[in-house]
């Protein structure tokens, strides 16, 4: 079964600018993504679908392949899973295959590890359901937080 991460980064962030590939702890913030993917050993390829070279750059320093930048839907309007089936035909285009399993893995996350990241495939695949989303339970975290009223 062929497996692909995809970490879709565009490079035009409005409220922080460059956010991905901004220092957090001594790395880039896109760096924690891509090293929890490649030391999860899941993927065959750990993909970045970006517009920006220099996400692009730091991308491929820390160990992603970003083999060609994104070619559409690189806006503040278009929907993250656009973005990702769209990096995904590309990446069938670009390596002449197909992939079973994609991975989509939101590049300003870096608390996530790789344990995580199995253990949600291992879900996943055990589950027999065709998608799953991330979440956690609310209690630390109050989602008006993210609300102005």
């Amino acid at each position: 079964m062929g497996r692909i991460a995809i970490i879709p980064a565009r490079g035009g962030s409005k409220r922080i600018p460059k956010k991905n590939i901004i220092d957090f702890c001594g790395r880039p913030m896109i760096a924690w993504t891509i090293e929890a993917a490649l030391q999860s050993s899941l993927f065959d390829q750990v993909l970045v679908s970006t517009d920006s070279e220099d996400i692009a750059e730091v991308a491929v320093k820390w160990g992603a392949s970003v083999p060609f930048l994104r070619e559409e839907h690189c806006d503040d309007y278009v929907p993250i899973s656009d973005a990702t089936i769209s990096a995904l035909k590309q990446a069938e285009d670009y390596w002449n295959c197909e992939y079973d399993l994609v991975v989509q893995l939101m590049a300003n996350c870096p608390l996530r590890t790789q344990n995580h990241i199995l253990d949600a495939v291992s879900s996943f695949e055990k589950s027999g359901v065709k998608y799953q989303i991330s979440c956690f339970r609310l209690g630390w975290m109050n989602p008006w937080w993210a609300v102005r009223l």
